[in-house]
């Protein structure tokens, strides 16, 4: 595809590049008719020598020649610059949607009464280590980790940033809460693109609400469809405040 978008972009070239070098040489020629220099009857003229010129001499084939190596020159040039015009672009639309919160519902609990809590969770991921990355390239990714590389089969730490859209009822917990553990990702089917398997540890960085420390540690378990985009994921806490989470894992690319 590329092969023939440029081979139509160079053709285009050398025919503009060829009519501009008849159209010098024509109107840089001194002609002793008045008539004859006057412009339309200039263009008329320039139609046949186009015609005339345009499939011989030595100076259309030095123009292919040039026309070619400009052309590789400054596809490569300009395609650079796209490529880093759409790198900018890719990183600020993938930051935005990093943004987007994944719903999660929280037990609210104590030794009489329990209820679900709701609220929100984003995912970041400093690192990630791919066990089916490409051999040419590095298995490691920061932040934004490729998405087949992660549901293919990989390693990774995380943190989820949480907050809670009401005060828990019954258990003395706060509202905000950060996490940070490790997650391992199993395909499980199509290499994970239609089925994957994740399991991990974290800690919950939690205080109460006269803001003490009542961290505590969580097991999850998930599965996540849809290319990775879409995961179910459920925590088990081992805090008697709050033993369960059930969360609706949204991971945008």
């Amino acid at each position: 595809m590329f092969i023939s978008l440029n081979f139509f972009v160079s053709r285009n070239i050398i025919y503009l590049l060829r009519l501009i070098f008849n159209l010098y040489i024509f109107l840089n020629q001194n002609y002793s008719d008045e008539n004859f220099k006057s412009m339309s009857y200039k263009l008329f003229r320039l139609k046949i020598i186009v015609i005339n010129k345009c499939s011989s001499g030595i100076a259309f084939k030095f123009l292919t020649v040039f026309c070619l190596c400009a052309v590789s020159f400054f596809s490569n040039d300009s395609y650079s610059q796209n490529k880093s015009g759409d790198k900018f672009a890719e990183w600020t639309m993938w930051v935005l949607f990093q943004t987007i919160p994944s719903p999660t519902f929280y037990q609210d609990r104590k030794e009489t009464d329990s209820r679900l809590q709701f609220g929100l969770r984003w995912q970041v991921t400093p690192f990630n280590y791919s066990f089916n990355a490409n051999k040419l390239v590095s298995p490691v990714q920061f932040f934004k980790v490729n998405p087949v590389r992660r549901y293919g089969g990989s390693l990774e730490l995380f943190m989820q940033p949480e907050w809670v859209t009401a005060d828990f009822r019954y258990s003395d917990l706060s509202r905000f809460n950060l996490t940070a553990g490790v997650r391992g990702f199993i395909p499980a089917t199509e290499y994970g693109e239609y089925l994957c398997i994740s399991l991990g540890g974290k800690y919950n960085f939690r205080k109460n609400k006269s803001f003490k420390n009542e961290g505590y540690y969580s097991v999850e378990a998930g599965l996540f469809t849809f290319f990775g985009i879409l995961g179910f994921v459920a925590d088990y806490n081992f805090t008697e405040q709050s033993r369960y989470n059930l969360s609706v894992n949204l991971k945008y690319y």
